[in-house]
C-alpha cells in the first residue's frame, strides 16, 4: 500500500504534467478539482483496501 506522502507526491507530478502540456487560464481550477476528487477517491480506495486487510489479518477468536 502507498504512503500519504507517495500519493500526493504522485498527484503533484501529474498536475505539474498537465499544466507544462498548457492549461487555458479559464480550466485551471477545473483542472485543480478533478485532481483533488482523484485524489480522494485513491486515498479512499486505499484506506479501504487496509481496513479489509485488517479485518482479515485479526485472530478469529473461538466461539464459546
Amino acid at each position: 500500500m502507498e504512503s500519504l506522502d507517495d500519493i500526493i507526491e504522485d498527484v503533484n507530478k501529474n498536475i505539474k504534467k498537465v499544466f507544462l502540456a498548457g492549461v487555458a487560464p479559464e480550466f485551471r481550477q477545473e483542472a485543480y478539482i478533478i485532481s483533488l476528487k482523484l485524489t480522494l477517491d485513491r486515498l479512499a480506495r486505499e484506506v479501504e483496501f487496509a481496513q479489509k486487510d485488517d479485518c482479515s489479518s485479526e485472530p478469529v477468536s473461538p466461539e464459546q
